[in-house]
């Protein structure tokens, strides 16, 4: 019975961070925040609480917390890469596989923590606000996902990485490990928000088309491992507005 009460705690876990940001969201959106401003309050709420949580997982003394967690994934990622060599799989091949996974993977872990925080913060903008409509007409409906649109700004953060990367070339001395891992890290998380902006427009003209919901599942599945062209149709938005809706339609408060 001990994997019950394990699912358990991971339930409970969930759903504080699912009400803390739910609660910063909805705060957010009654004191007049558009969509993206609610996301960033939840979001920030969550990564206090991971910070909370994790700096007193350090304190405990039983070595649990931030480091014991990258140990763990070190160490399952080499005992996959050992997997994949007892079935043959090239040792150069092996080794490419793992550098990579080690960097974006691994290393890249303060980065997948703050996805993890956007993330539950969607799931709390979804939820949470339709619970409470119904008590408070002041809070807004949700903004449908096919009309999010990644701020501008954002675009900046990206290309930072691409040239942290890029420079890390042409660098050598002590700090160009910590350079290739904070290159690394504002790689995955704006590159993982360009795939939801992605995601977002192919939505947006799946529902312009009037396509069945019968075919769209089937296809989001596939376009979930379409990360490359997911990324650049978001990539492009910046520039080009794909789907021409710079001001997305809201519903009026009242």
């Amino acid at each position: 019975m001990d994997w019950v009460f394990a699912i358990g705690l991971w339930f409970l876990f969930f759903g504080a961070i699912l009400i803390i940001s739910g609660l910063a969201i909805l705060f957010a959106l009654l004191r007049g925040a558009r969509p993206n401003g609610a996301i960033l309050a939840g979001s920030l709420a969550c990564g206090l609480f991971f910070t909370v949580f994790f700096g007193l997982s350090l304190m405990d003394g039983k070595g649990t917390g931030l480091k014991e967690m990258q140990g763990y994934l070190d160490q399952n990622l080499r005992d996959q890469m050992t997997a994949l060599k007892s079935e043959g799989v090239p040792q150069d091949k092996i080794d490419e596989n793992l550098d990579w996974a080690e960097k974006f993977g691994v290393q890249a872990y303060p980065a997948w923590v703050a996805l993890t925080a956007i993330w539950f913060s969607f799931m709390a903008y979804y939820t949470l606000p339709i619970l409470f409509r119904r008590f408070n007409s002041r809070v807004p409906a949700p903004l449908p996902f096919r009309y999010w649109i990644i701020p501008e700004p954002l675009v900046f953060g990206f290309i930072a990485g691409a040239l942290l990367k890029i420079s890390v070339k042409y660098i050598s001395g002590p700090n160009s490990g910590w350079v290739e891992i904070l290159a690394d890290n504002l790689l995955v998380l704006f590159g993982c928000l360009y795939i939801m902006g992605g995601f977002s427009i192919i939505s947006y003209y799946l529902q312009k088309w009037n396509i069945p919901l019968v075919f769209r599942f089937p296809l989001y599945l596939i376009l979930t491992f379409l990360f490359e062209p997911l990324f650049c149709l978001g990539l492009m938005d910046v520039w080009m507005d794909v789907r021409k809706i710079k001001f997305p339609p809201l519903e009026k408060t009242a």
